[in-house]
């Protein structure tokens, strides 16, 4: 998104490739979301998932779509870009401080740790 915010123009031509790009992202997330929870809470955690995705639409909506009534729709895919940099920050913010994110590079590779140190990526 904040690459088709920056761009001067957008070709019709590249609207399937954002098409086809945008679902790499959101895999991902679901099937790390399953991966790290136990069966029986599973389904539980899914639904906290998808209510937290799908209600932040009725929020960010409205706001986005003043943006783009009032500056254009560049600015609106700037703000929706900004808006996903800082729910980024917050959530590493609070990794951070709260269960000991720490960030270090082992041969020649970038390494995180969670709270007792034993690295997990």
């Amino acid at each position: 998104m904040p690459v088709v915010a920056l761009a001067s123009t957008l070709d019709s031509a590249d609207v399937p490739v954002l098409v086809l790009v945008t679902p790499r992202f959101s895999a991902p997330v679901t099937v790390n979301v399953v991966a790290l929870v136990s069966t029986n809470a599973t389904w539980l955690v899914m639904a906290i998932f998808l209510a937290i995705v799908l209600g932040g639409t009725p929020l960010g909506a409205p706001v986005v779509g003043w943006v783009a009534d009032r500056f254009g729709p560049r600015w609106a895919l700037g703000v929706a870009a900004a808006s996903g940099f800082a729910a980024a920050v917050v959530g590493i913010r609070y990794l951070v401080k709260y269960r000991q994110l720490r960030v270090f590079i082992d041969a020649g590779r970038v390494r995180f740790s969670i709270g007792d140190g034993d690295a997990v990526v």
